[in-house]
């Protein structure tokens, strides 16, 4: 239950390579789960197949896009890519499961695919300062494949963030104090285009603060849908509901946002793929039950990502479910500080780092 931390520095290929060689055999096994998982979900619900030549050719399709996009991040993954011995296709395929799944319309992932998520605001925190928390919930044989990067590019901002073997930043922070996190959406509009982590990924190595990452990720030519949650040390927070074409604030002025994997803006729910099931609705309520009152400190965040209230619905999950709580992040970005365990919070080993 302990993550692993590994750190980089130099050119985006130097810290790709010298990721990719540390998690070599983590990132190739973890390859072969989520290839075998997702043409397995395509047989057993859409009644489509989809070989593995055919998935790794349409990921092979998208690389011209990410090198157009952001040539240090398609660096990056030729790093990845040598470093592990996989093709860059392979590291597309690895590091963009749920993308895939909308773009190839496979059929409903599993109920209760998907994570929960929790920005507060300064008004809302008792030091102060903006925070964000979240559970990583996935299939539970990904668990034991999630890690800990700190990346020192020669050029861009520092950036320590949970991720998986093999894949580019997730859930983290930068040196320049902005934070950001994701929830799983389901939308009609997939097309081919960048992976939500591209844009995590290039929003922690660029922006400064909220309104620089928004931009970003509103003009990208996103694949498929997601929520995607910003706050920085000046004390901004922002989610933004995405689809593959259209892109939304959530509630920019609350004081405390808290988002599961359902659309919640009424421009979007149209766009949902299929109705959200009772796990993400029920996260959602107790979730908002939660911070209803009081003011969160890391320790009540840590609380709320612990809370096992509604037994196979809570925000907290657990084997034998098939969908399980893989890891925890709390990040402070005024501090640049971020905590994260492996598991479920109130079962995993808490590591706290800063930059």
């Amino acid at each position: 239950m302990t993550l692993p931390i590994y750190q980089v520095s130099g050119t985006p290929r130097d810290m790709g390579r010298q990721f990719g060689e540390a998690c070599r055999a983590s990132a190739r096994e973890l390859l072969e789960l989520r290839l075998a998982g997702a043409a397995g979900h395509a047989a057993e619900r859409g009644g489509r197949h989809h070989s593995r030549a055919d998935i790794l050719a349409l990921c092979q399709s998208f690389l011209p896009l990410v090198e157009k996009w952001h040539p240090d991040t398609a660096e990056e993954n030729r790093g990845i890519a040598e470093g592990t011995g996989l093709s860059e296709a392979e590291i597309f395929a690895l590091q963009g499961l749920t993308d895939l799944r909308d773009l190839l319309t496979w059929g409903p992932p599993p109920d209760g695919l998907g994570c929960t998520s929790l920005l507060v605001s300064p008004a809302r925190s008792k030091n102060h300062q903006a925070l964000f928390a979240q559970t990583w919930d996935l299939a539970a044989d990904n668990r034991d494949h999630t890690c800990l990067l700190l990346r020192r590019p020669q050029k861009g901002a520092a950036t320590l963030a949970l991720t998986v073997s093999g894949a580019l930043s997730m859930i983290g922070l930068n040196a320049f104090g902005f934070a950001c996190g994701t929830n799983n959406l389901k939308a009609k509009d997939a097309r081919p285009g960048l992976h939500y982590l591209h844009l995590l990924h290039r929003c922690l190595n660029d922006s400064r603060d909220v309104a620089s990452a928004a931009k970003l990720i509103e003009t990208a030519p996103r694949l498929a849908a997601h929520a995607y949650h910003l706050c920085d040390a000046s004390g901004s927070i922002l989610a933004l509901e995405c689809s593959a074409l259209e892109c939304r604030p959530w509630l920019p002025e609350a004081e405390a946002v808290l988002h599961c994997n359902h659309f919640l803006h009424p421009d979007l729910i149209p766009f949902e793929a299929e109705a959200s099931g009772p796990s993400s609705k029920a996260r959602q309520r107790r979730g908002q039950e939660l911070c209803a009152s009081g003011n969160f400190d890391v320790a009540s965040l840590r609380a709320l990502l612990a809370d096992r209230d509604g037994g196979d619905l809570a925000i907290n999950r657990r084997p034998p479910l098939a969908i399980t709580t893989n890891a925890c992040v709390i990040l402070e970005p005024v501090e640049r500080r971020l905590h994260a365990c492996r598991g479920p919070a109130d079962e995993g080993e808490w590591v706290t780092l800063s930059l």
